[in-house]
């Protein structure tokens, strides 16, 4: 089933497309997978990665038609439908931030983050200050066994 819309715009079927191109409006084609789904979690399955407000402020904003016409979020995707899918982009982490592995590993040690060991609450602790992946620091209590007596 061949529809044409403007042209030579060709709609997608729904079954062939995995993701929404970040560069272009795209039209698809609902097929038998898509049928009675919402519009809302059909563009969340195929734009994964965007946010959920990014989605619903699209369909809002009336850049996601359905059958050329303004749908709401609730609308029941119907076999044979076209779709209009506004460019959405997957926003991308960035290079420069900082893994946060040797908290994961559990291998931390003041000396380590060059700290000072400093013994608390009877028992030998290290405090680490680390920086954490959203801009702020962590102060850690790190227990190393023992205590002071020995």
């Amino acid at each position: 089933m061949s529809i044409s819309l403007i042209g030579e715009i060709t709609p997608t079927p729904s079954a062939e497309l995995k993701t929404v191109p970040a560069d272009r409006v795209s039209y698809v084609l609902i097929g038998e997978d898509a049928d009675g789904q919402r519009l809302d979690n059909f563009l969340f399955r195929i734009a994964k990665g965007v946010p959920k407000g990014h989605v619903y402020r699209v369909i809002r904003a009336g850049e996601v038609r359905v059958s050329k016409k303004r749908a709401k979020a609730e609308t029941k995707l119907m076999l044979g439908d076209v779709v209009r899918i506004p460019p959405m982009r997957v926003a991308q982490k960035p290079a420069g931030t900082p893994p946060a592995a040797p908290l994961a590993q559990g291998n931390v040690r003041a000396e380590h983050c060059g700290i000072p060991r400093r013994p608390l609450r009877g028992r030998r602790c290290d405090m680490v200050s680390v920086l954490s992946p959203f801009g702020g620091f962590l102060q850690l209590l790190v227990d190393i066994g023992g205590t002071d007596g020995e």
